[in-house]
Parts: C-alpha cells; structure tokens; sequence
C-alpha cells in the first residue's frame, strides 16, 4: 500500500506531513533534488526523471524541480 506524497513539477516546495521518504519514484519529465530542510537547505539527493528507488532513505523537507531531465 501506498503512503506518502506527491507534488507538481513545479519549482520548490516544502515538504508536509512526512520527515523522510523510503522511496522515491520520480514521475515528472524533470530531474529533482530533494533537500532535507525546509527552502532547499541542508544536505540533497538528486533523481533523475523516470527515477524509481523503491528502498531509499532520504530526509525529506523540500523539493526542487530542475530544469533537466538528469542530474
């Protein structure tokens, strides 16, 4: 079962509701980075489009959406 959160691909956007994300699937045409604080701070992990992860561990606290499909 499936819990968790999705997001545009737009821009960056805070992360709500969850601290950490223990997969990933990256749906967008774009590359996204995920940072573990709050506006794009602290330490990243980057996806590249089309990026499924099933067993990650990334401390989740905003997201960034890149203009490229890689990273």
């Amino acid at each position: 079962m499936y819990s968790g959160a999705f997001y545009g691909a737009t821009g960056n956007q805070n992360v709500t509701g969850l601290s950490s994300a223990k997969s990933v699937w990256n749906r967008s045409g774009r590359a996204v980075r995920v940072f573990s604080g709050a506006g794009g701070t602290g330490t990243s992990q980057c996806f590249a489009a089309g990026v499924q992860s099933a067993s990650v561990s990334v401390s989740a606290g905003s997201v960034r959406f890149l203009t490229t499909t890689s990273c």
